[in-house]
């Protein structure tokens, strides 16, 4: 469909009559112009005059009112410039065919005694109560040419010239976005996601997206459902049909029973594939806009559990490459044994081609989507996806060169096996709040993603670290709407618009973070070849990571190598240039504020890391071991500190990305240190040392001999303490359903 989205692009911008000034909405701070919406306006189209109203009045000082067409005066007749937003029956007068638009094509036309904001207000979803943006996204390129960008959500990113004087320049514009799904998540949902942080509540601290996704022309035209499927067929089907489900190679064990919600299908049974036929055929009578209907194939998360049956293994290529997952046996299903066998990605390419070719005449217009994924992730050998079938590729990493000439190459091998792909890659939370920059890179890979069959993408894990990742969610965001513009042209823009005067400055610690960010993905090609393996985690869900198995080495890490003291100060001197240039203009010096603020929380994030790979050289040592509790322990603080900062986000210590990170240290097994050190007159200062991955740590309580406690204090990692001999400590632990006091962990005096 997008082989070649690039050429797609209906992009035509032409001056008119030398003579012609443009349209001036208003002059020397009073408004000139009349906002004006259909009588009937969808909340698309009132919502794009509100932003037009909005943010001119923040440029100018001047209020432009909005008017319904059928009360507005014609220009001819007040000479107050029309600003037609949405499908109006003047915006028809001036050859606007809303009918023959494309999907979310916006259309801007700009004369004397006009403007033209237009677009797409189709339906977006199979709900028929989504609908497309067109207006909305016009007016964002309108007022982008004015000048107005929002680098990251709330005021300190949005970017506004100041002038009493607004004037549009001749214009005719189209396009059409080549991409029909453009959706970036924010954040995880539930445990240690997206509704609190420490506390605060994310909205109501203004600390979720806002308007940014719609400023950034996010969304699309439609939504591909890719995500796991099936989840629900055990509780629906099992107990009459067990025929359905997976099975070992004794056909009877079934391999998953210890989570039932992640029950794997006989996807060689027809009488599954007839059930499959049914469910996806009554979805899509019910949908109220069968033309954006899409229905997922996938199977359940985890890798444990496919169906070894002679007939499910007869449709696998046995030439194909050597894979890993577990069958779950014995009690309960509690007992791992791993399965090696070929990628089962030839068996359910075949099983979704069943389906859509059972549904094509029936279901025109419905698409299936699937991922390609574990140890379905390799491209298939011997059979090609159905024309109906979307391919959700999950993968691709910027930390690790090898993992993205990986990537690279899986992505064009199934390029070439399907005409529609969807990238859903996990790459979005590397360095779980480093900054990490790489937007040339990533650039680099969209565009060519949109050459070779990408219609959209699902990426996740956008975690809102805007101060220290937010060039990347910008430049990200910008080039999913229009993969044909320039990234460093890009970055150059960020820089210039947003920071003014100290623009070079940030430009030279934006340049040095990209350098480094490479040679920290160069550094990882090299020290692990095991590509497989790496792709494999980046894929793992919480309940596939098994405890990762300590380096024991001595070979210095990444962190240690590429991040030395001196890049560190090379660094913090960029943004301390940055601080004085911006000194004269308030808005600049507040971002640059901003983003030395990202580099505050990556000084100790960094130091966190280093910690982490110094004690896995040296596990048993106590040096090592309190290095690294302390540099957590301060991470943790800094970010209690900030919880209501939108400089770094919300991946807090219990957040199993975050982790990873930490598994097989004390962190992840809640083993606190306590380290007393002397002070004059007889008094110690005591480093309490504690973390806990998946329970909060609320309260403490000292003793001077284990038994007799003190009264509940708030936990703090720094206190004052007299006595001899020795010191206790416990902690009271908080989860989501029971609290409990600690073991305690003492020190000697």
């Amino acid at each position: 469909m997008l082989k070649s989205c690039l050429v797609l692009f209906l992009a035509v911008s032409s001056a008119v009559a030398v003579e012609s000034r443009g349209a001036t909405l208003t002059r020397n701070g009073k408004a000139t112009s009349i906002i004006v919406v259909p009588d009937k306006a969808p909340r698309v189209c009132q919502e794009a005059a509100e932003l037009l109203q909005k943010t001119v009045a923040k440029i100018s000082g001047a209020i432009i009112p909005i008017q319904p067409e059928g009360r507005a005066s014609a220009p001819a007749s007040t000479q107050m410039v029309w600003v037609s937003v949405g499908n109006t029956r003047f915006a028809r007068s001036k050859g606007v065919k809303p009918d023959a638009m494309k999907p979310e094509e916006i259309r801007l036309l700009v004369a004397d005694s006009y403007v033209i904001a237009a677009g797409n207000e189709g339906p977006a979803g199979d709900t028929g109560r989504e609908t497309q943006r067109g207006p909305y996204f016009a007016s964002v390129e309108l007022l982008e040419r004015l000048g107005v960008r929002w680098l990251w959500p709330g005021e300190s990113g949005e970017v506004l010239p100041k002038t009493a004087t607004v004037t549009i320049a001749p214009l005719s514009y189209t396009f059409v976005p080549p991409l029909i799904q453009r959706y970036l998540r924010f954040g995880p949902a539930g445990k240690g996601g997206g509704e609190f942080r420490y506390g605060v509540k994310i909205p109501q601290a203004g600390l979720d997206w806002g308007d940014w996704p719609q400023h950034m022309r996010l969304g699309g035209s439609r939504k591909i459902s890719a995500g796991h499927n099936f989840g629900d067929w055990y509780d629906k089907y099992f107990k009459e049909h067990p025929e359905y489900f997976a099975v070992g190679e004794d056909g009877k064990s079934f391999g998953w029973l210890n989570e039932t919600s992640r029950s794997k299908l006989c996807v060689s049974n027809p009488a599954v594939l007839d059930r499959v036929v049914e469910e996806a055929e009554a979805y899509y009578e019910h949908c109220a806009n069968p033309l954006a209907a899409a229905f997922s194939l996938s199977p359940t998360d985890n890798q444990a559990g496919h169906c070894m049956c002679q007939n499910c293994r007869k449709l696998d290529a046995l030439d194909g490459p050597k894979v890993t997952w577990n069958f779950n046996t014995g009690e309960n299903g509690r007992t791992r044994t791993p399965v090696h066998h070929v990628s089962l990605t030839d068996r359910y390419v075949t099983f979704w081609n069943r389906v859509a070719e059972r549904l094509e005449q029936k279901c025109p217009h419905l698409l299936f989507g699937s991922i390609a994924y574990g140890v379905y992730r390799h491209p298939p050998l011997h059979v090609a996806a159905h024309r109906n079938v979307v391919m959700a590729y999950v993968g691709g990493d910027y930390t690790n060169d090898a993992m993205r000439s990986a990537f690279r190459k899986d992505w064009d091998a199934w390029a070439a096996k399907t005409s529609k792909m969807l990238y859903r890659p996990n790459l979005m939370r590397e360095g779980y709040g480093f900054p990490l920059i790489w937007p040339t890179r990533m650039a680099e890979d969209l565009q060519h993603l949109a050459r070779t069959g990408m219609i959209g993408v699902d990426i996740p894990n956008i975690h809102g670290h805007w101060a220290t990742q937010g060039l990347n969610y910008y430049v990200l965001a910008k080039i999913l709407w229009n993969p044909s513009l320039d990234a460093r042209q890009l970055v150059d823009d960020y820089c210039d618009r947003g920071f003014g005067p100290a623009a070079a400055a940030v430009k030279k610690y934006y340049s040095r973070l990209m350098e480094l960010t490479a040679q920290l993905a160069a550094h990882n090609g090299k020290r692990d070849r095991d590509v497989e393996g790496i792709l494999a985690r980046g894929e793992a869900t919480e309940e596939d990571s098994a405890v990762r198995t300590l380096a024991r080495t001595t070979q210095v890490s990444p962190w240690e190598v590429v991040y030395s003291p001196k890049v560190m100060m090379e660094l913090e001197e960029y943004l301390v240039q940055a601080r004085r240039l911006a000194a004269g203009q308030p808005a600049a010096r507040k971002r640059v504020e901003f983003l030395s603020l990202g580099f505050e929380y990556a000084r100790r994030d960094l130091k966190m890391k280093q910690a982490v790979a110094r004690y896995e050289r040296d596990s048993e040592s106590r040096e090592k071991t309190v290095e690294l509790l302390k540099a957590l322990v301060e991470l943790e603080e800094w970010r209690k500190q900030q919880a209501a900062s939108p400089a770094v986000g919300i991946v807090v210590g219990y957040y199993w990305f975050w982790k990873q990170q930490l598994e097989g240290t004390p962190a992840m097994r809640f083993a606190p240190v306590v380290v007393p050190e002397k002070l004059p007159g007889g008094d110690y200062r005591l480093s309490v040392l504690a973390f806990s991955w998946n329970k909060r740590i609320t309260k403490m309580q000292l003793s001077a001999d284990g038994k007799e406690w003190s009264e509940s204090r708030a936990y703090e990692p720094r206190i004052s303490w007299r006595g001899r001999g020795s010191v206790f400590v416990r902690f009271y632990l908080e989860g989501e359903r029971d609290a409990e006091w600690s073991k305690p962990v003492s020190a000697k005096l």
